[in-house]
């Protein structure tokens, strides 16, 4: 997929909601991305939500998430 050559991630921000994705902490402000608008070397920290045309994927607080040049969104815990 494309590069994002400078691009800021926040070009693929769709909205903020609170999500609970951990039952101990509660509801979280939590930001959205539409996966179409991610382009190849966006970032994105934990806790977040990327919405994919076939499924959500969860990247969970403490991990973070790198699109390879491939269009995958490899997710790592820190």
């Amino acid at each position: 997929i494309a590069a994002a050559n400078g691009s800021p991630v926040s070009d693929a921000l769709v909205e903020r909601r609170p999500v609970c994705l951990d039952g101990r902490v509660g509801f979280v402000d939590t930001p959205v991305y539409d996966y179409s608008l991610l382009r190849a070397g966006h970032g994105i920290d934990g806790p977040a939500i990327v919405q994919v045309p076939t499924t959500t994927v969860v990247v969970p607080a403490g991990a973070a998430g790198v699109v390879d040049r491939l269009g995958n969104l490899v997710i790592t815990t820190r």
